[in-house]
């Protein structure tokens, strides 16, 4: 699964996405346990919430998140926490933005007109309080990665999937859990990764599944290929 993963990882995300905003088969879309789901099935949304995030990692950002040394390699919110990875093809989101949106969708849309890099800050070319047109989702990020990398300055995505298809698409639309414990990363306790594995093993017998159909992966920092195969808890960190 990781190897299969780590693929998809290296493939563009700039081509043309869906109007149903169908998650394609290239990139790897994440969302890490923010507490805004349910607090002892953290893979289950909270019954408060509409949208949930997640953020979409891919090859090509590698040049921009390797400039700044004193920071997580990867620019994804809460890291850390580890979370889950979504299946492709099955998932569905029903926005994009280019920065931290508090998980909402706003009304008005932005549309891509060109893949230059844009304007100010986060380098869509949007106006404040519009969320991208679905179909664009891959324009955008190619803008936005543009701009990054001109202005040395890493900003992870912001993609929000609908609460109630998530919950509806149990068990089905999570590809896969995973940690990340790089061992200089300070911020990681070991207390975080240790709950992290008995979420996991709480999901596969909820659900009867095996750890090779949904597994738990090592998120690493390696940009070639950042996934590696974990046993649960049964490995040292």
């Amino acid at each position: 699964m990781a190897d299969q993963i780590n693929a998809r990882y290296q493939k563009s995300v700039y081509g043309v996405w869906e109007a149903d905003g169908t998650l394609p088969d290239s990139g790897v879309l994440v969302h890490t346990f923010d507490a805004w789901e349910q607090p002892s099935m953290p893979w289950i949304p909270a019954d408060n919430h509409v949208h949930l995030s997640a953020t979409m990692i891919f090859r090509k950002q590698e040049e921009v998140q390797t400039q700044d040394k004193n920071r997580p390699a990867w620019y994804i919110y809460d890291v850390y926490k580890g979370g889950i990875i979504f299946r492709p093809g099955l998932t569905k989101v029903v926005c994009g933005n280019g920065a931290d949106a508090g998980s909402e969708c706003f009304s008005d849309e932005c549309t891509c007109t060109s893949h230059d890099a844009g304007g100010d800050y986060p380098g869509d070319g949007c106006l404040q309080m519009t969320s991208w047109r679905r179909e664009d989702i891959g324009c955008f990020l190619e803008k936005i990665t543009k701009w990054q990398t001109l202005n040395w300055r890493p900003i992870y995505n912001e993609f929000e999937v609908s609460a109630e298809f998530w919950k509806q698409n149990l068990p089905d639309i999570i590809e896969a859990f995973f940690v990340y414990t790089e061992k200089d990363k300070l911020a990681q306790t070991s207390s975080d990764t240790d709950q992290h594995f008995r979420w996991y093993e709480h999901f596969l017998e909820k659900y009867g599944l095996k750890e090779e159909t949904v597994p738990i992966l090592e998120l690493t920092d390696d940009f070639e290929k950042p996934f590696i195969a974990r046993k649960s808890a049964l490995e040292d960190l």
